[in-house]
């Protein structure tokens, strides 16, 4: 996987550093210092695979070579804290070969910073290894175009309101200073870090590869994750020595911090997608409520009665099979019970049988070759052939395991079984209820209520009242015949009929 890493940093010698040590180490070279009279070798130093020294076109010859370049630089620099040089030290795609990386660096360092007048003196570490990289150190002190050093920055005067200098207590004038380019800009830099980016992924593209980096931090790029920090070739190099280093801790506590907060994103997403699930499923279930509710408020055709009878009949049937599947579902439960039992029961008693033979046959091994004891011998003797007759008859030609095996066979059908009766005796409830409901519906045949009125308004009073009196016995509710004598007087009570 690809990875972004560009970084910059500025050697100085007021932080006691040399840029003859700096790019002996980087090249891995015997270089001089001969500001200092001091020697840097570095020839032994390995995993340095390709070196180069990149110059603008308006540059001494002298450049080229990477003991006098730097040299140079100690000499035009005269301050005891002169910034002698900048170093950018970039991550190399391993998905390119050793020439495509080599061809990225060349081309970017001449792209950034050659073309802008800064000789580049570049070193690439560890292309076939697991970090690749490359040290690019840079001059600070752009060239004149008449190929001698020249200046980093300039002095401005600070006028006043009238234009004149203004002259300080210890006798100097206000000035400020004018940097003669933009290289030291925050705004540069960041120009480089996304350049860095272009090229790269340029160069990905061009190797055919899918993978790709990004300048941008995880935050502006919306990635919710925690960053790790840089540890640095000694971190690394004690790490893999098996020495825990703070920096490595730290990056391994991000690690799981980041692993634990996607592993948390990762449930709210599913119990996100749930919800969606869930709340489609409720509106679909209210759309079908509401149909329900509007098929429910529309006048129901009353059955006719031929059709209500043959659903009866149908109902009655369905009520017989599922009343016999259910008898069966029992018998089959009942039987499986007493097979398990069976099987039980065997190996209980083989047990038994078995424990007596054994206890039995200890008895005779500790008494076989006592003279003595030759009846109680043959006794014993008897009793184990008959242990043995009763171990065969219990197994009836099957052995131990395979009774077992029958039993594990028949306890693991037993919940199926039992699922199964459930299932018949909810079908025969259902086509019970179903039964019970089309038998209220069915209407009794009705008089013609026209015919029976008019049959009660001929009755003469005296029929009526003995047609009372016999419905009275009979616990049967009657109404007032319409010919009945009333007494509306206010006060007196209605006679009894």
């Amino acid at each position: 996987m690809a990875i972004y890493h560009f970084s910059a940093q500025v050697i100085s010698r007021g932080s006691g550093k040399s840029s003859v040590a700096a790019a002996a180490y980087r090249s891995g070279e015997k270089l001089e210092d001969k500001r200092l009279g001091i020697t840097h070798d570095f020839t032994r130093k390995k995993n340095i695979d390709y070196t180069e020294i990149l110059a603008p076109t308006h540059a001494p010859e002298w450049v080229k070579d990477r003991n006098t370049l730097w040299n140079e630089v100690e000499k035009v620099e005269k301050s005891k804290n002169s910034q002698l040089a900048r170093e950018i030290n970039v991550a190399i795609p391993k998905e390119l070969s050793k020439e495509q990386q080599i061809e990225l660096i060349r081309n970017f360092t001449q792209d950034q910073f050659v073309n802008k007048g800064m000789v580049a003196d570049i070193a690439l570490h560890h292309l076939t290894g697991k970090n690749p990289h490359a040290h690019i150190m840079l001059t600070i002190r752009p060239f004149n175009e008449d190929k001698t050093w020249g200046a980093k920055s300039q002095k401005e005067y600070i006028l006043d309101k009238n234009g004149e200098k203004i002259k300080l207590p210890s006798g100097e004038y206000k000035s400020r200073k004018i940097e003669t380019m933009d290289w030291n800009k925050k705004e540069t830099f960041e120009n480089w870090r996304e350049e860095w980016a272009k090229h790269a992924n340029k160069a990905l593209e061009k190797a055919g590869s899918l993978e790709r980096i990004d300048h941008r931090s995880l935050e502006e790029q919306g990635v919710d994750r925690i960053p790790q920090i840089h540890v640095g070739p000694h971190a690394t190099a004690m790490e893999k020595r098996g020495e825990l280093t703070d920096r490595g801790e730290q990056n391994r506590k991000i690690i799981d911090l980041n692993e634990f907060r996607e592993r948390h994103r990762k449930q709210v997403r599913e119990l996100k997608e749930d919800i969606k699930e869930f709340n489609a499923e409720l509106i679909e279930l209210k759309k079908i409520r509401d149909q329900k509710k509007e098929q429910s408020q529309l006048p129901k055709p009353e059955l006719q009665q031929p059709d209500l009878n043959e659903r009866l009949e149908d109902a009655r049937q369905a009520v017989n099979q599922s009343y016999e599947e259910m008898a069966r579902q029992k018998q089959s439960v009942a039987s499986l019970n007493n097979e398990i039992d069976r099987l039980k029961y065997k190996l209980h008693d083989l047990d038994v049988t078995e424990n007596f033979l054994q206890i039995t046959e200890e008895k005779l091994k500790a008494i076989k070759f006592n003279p003595f004891k030759r009846a109680e011998i043959k006794e014993l003797q008897k009793s184990i052939d008959r242990y043995k007759g009763q171990i065969e008859i219990t197994l009836g030609g099957d052995s131990r395991e395979s009774l077992v095996q029958q039993l594990r066979k028949k306890e693991k059908e037993i919940p199926k079984e039992e699922r199964k009766l459930a299932e018949a005796e909810t079908r025969f409830t259902r086509s019970r209820h179903n039964f019970d409901d089309l038998s209220k519906k069915k209407k009794k045949p009705q008089h013609d209520k026209n015919e029976e009125l008019q049959a009660k308004k001929n009755l003469t009073v005296d029929e009526w009242k003995q047609a009372i009196s016999q419905a009275k016995e009979s616990g049967i509710k009657t109404k007032d015949h319409p010919k009945t004598p009333k007494i509306k007087s206010k006060g007196w009570d209605q006679p009894e009929l």
